[in-house]
């Protein structure tokens, strides 16, 4: 492994310092950049991250993509007070970063390479699939920007330094952007490219996502994540494709084409204080990526809550760009997230994604009449648009009456009881109530402890419980209430 080529330092209160971008940066020329953003997640799952992503670019190269030649991965480590230790010296022992930089002051870029091998001698990562592992030797390296900052600001900060500066100078055809925790199949990275070469009007696109698959013995957690993921890719995300454009480019594993994002304009880097408060320069271009970059300096409520889901708003600004472009799913492109551990986590988790997705799309609802009154749009872009805010509104609807319908299931269902206490029969009710009660209980608590051993016992219960109670529910409200049961199940 090489040392670090080169670095140079980003003083908070000043503009860029171009401090010996010959020596090593100017030697980059990637066709694809990639960024990880990392805040405080362990070393095992950024290497691991690492090392799928390596592999999937590998195996475009195998198939002689050409935006797959030359890669760029930046790392961007945001906050050193908040990073894993193990990390940062995972980064130290690879040669990426300096070994001072606990005492740094300022925003601190790193270039390097980084192959295979080293990645996997430095720590090696166990994966359940041959497919997954970074196999090779450093004869195949990519070529590393590690950005340390020396305190957290928060994803849309990284995106500045990403979009804002690296991108700019480097002049990308393809950026992707990947969470740690995030494993790629060997095939996504390719299949995605593919999917851009063949259509030149896609701006973005979005992967196949799903969390890891529960086990007989999963938590009711992780079996809802699943669901939910999966339902997200199967139904929801085509529909909106279908429906005129997708509404997301999910931080966990998407690419844009960075033409879409720049508007073929050439950009200025913008770090640096007062260009990280959106500078006029590069605002009056009207790039998208500078009325993205806007939430660094904004104080509007509702524009504070739409940029808790930054993957939304970069996304809305290409669809609103000068140039028409599409936003797509690519099924092919398979990629496995991590779940969220327990309630706390998940609860926090999606108030933030339903609060922020339904401020992005009561914000883009206000730009549909300006959509339509524009002449650089014909008939058919503008009826696309308003076939994709139709599809959204109704997404909108659903979520805001989602309490409502569940309190109406319940009111059918103890109808329902009651009917059939009344005809005299008292097996399903008190065969529902039992299993409910149980299922119930099992799924309280995931603690495995001394009882690790009869846990799967207990898990396989539980969802014979869950069930089971589903399917006499089902059962009470169709011979009890035909009528309002088709309504409920609809």
């Amino acid at each position: 492994m090489s040392a670090t080529n080169t670095r140079y330092a980003v003083d908070e209160s000043a503009a860029f310092l171009d401090v010996e971008m010959s020596s090593g940066a100017a030697c980059i020329a990637p066709a694809s950049m990639v960024c990880v953003t990392v805040y405080n997640e362990s070393l095992p799952h950024l290497t691991k991250t690492l090392s799928c992503l390596m592999q999937s670019f590998r195996q475009a190269q195998r198939h002689y993509i050409e935006s797959a030649r030359e890669v760029c991965i930046v790392i961007v480590i945001d906050g050193v007070e908040k990073a894993d230790p193990q990390v940062l010296g995972f980064l130290q022992q690879a040669g990426l970063i300096d070994l001072d930089i606990g005492q740094q002051q300022a925003t601190r870029f790193f270039f390097g390479r980084l192959g295979a091998q080293t990645l996997s001698q430095l720590n090696p990562v166990q994966t359940n699939s041959a497919e997954n592992s970074a196999g090779g030797d450093d004869l195949h390296q990519v070529a590393c920007v590690v950005c340390i900052k020396r305190c957290n600001r928060g994803k849309l900060h990284s995106h500045a330094l990403f979009f804002g500066d690296l991108c700019p100078r480097f002049s990308p055809k393809y950026c992707f952007q990947i969470d740690v925790g995030t494993t790629v199949a060997a095939p996504a990275v390719g299949a995605m490219l593919m999917h851009f070469e063949a259509n030149a009007q896609v701006g973005a696109l979005a992967a196949n996502i799903v969390s890891e698959p529960p086990g007989l013995d999963g938590s009711v957690i992780e079996a809802w994540q699943f669901m939910d993921f999966s339902l997200q890719a199967a139904v929801f995300w085509p529909a909106e494709v279908l429906a005129g454009h997708l509404s997301v480019l999910p931080g966990q594993f998407s690419a844009i084409r960075w033409v879409a994002l720049s508007s073929q304009h050439k950009l200025a880097p913008t770090v640096g204080k007062a260009a990280l408060q959106l500078n006029e320069a590069l605002s009056n271009k009207r790039s998208p990526v500078a009325r993205y970059l806007r939430g660094l300096s904004t104080v509007s409520a509702m524009e504070r809550i739409m940029f808790l889901a930054e993957d939304r708003v970069i996304g809305n600004e290409i669809i609103l760009a000068d140039k028409k472009w599409t936003l797509e799913f690519c099924a092919a492109a398979r990629a496995t997230t991590d779940a969220c551990d327990d309630i706390d986590e998940l609860l926090r988790q999606r108030r933030r994604w339903n609060n922020s997705s339904t401020a992005c799309k009561l914000w883009l609802f206000g730009r549909w009449f300006a959509y339509l009154s524009r002449v650089d749009r014909d008939a058919t872009d503008k009826l696309r648009f308003s076939s994709a805010m139709l599809w959204q509104l109704v997404l909108v609807a659903q979520q805001l009456l989602a309490p409502a319908f569940l309190i109406c299931l319940a009111v059918l269902v103890t109808q329902a009881v009651s009917a059939s206490l009344t005809r005299g029969d008292r097996v399903v009710p008190t065969l529902l109530l039992g299993v409910s009660v149980v299922a119930g209980l099992l799924s309280l608590s995931r603690q495995r402890g001394s009882g690790a051993a009869a846990w799967p016992w207990r898990a396989r219960l539980r969802n014979a419980c869950t069930f089971t109670a589903a399917v006499l529910t089902i059962w009470l409200l169709v011979a009890m209430l035909p009528a309002a049961s088709a309504a409920a199940l609809f």
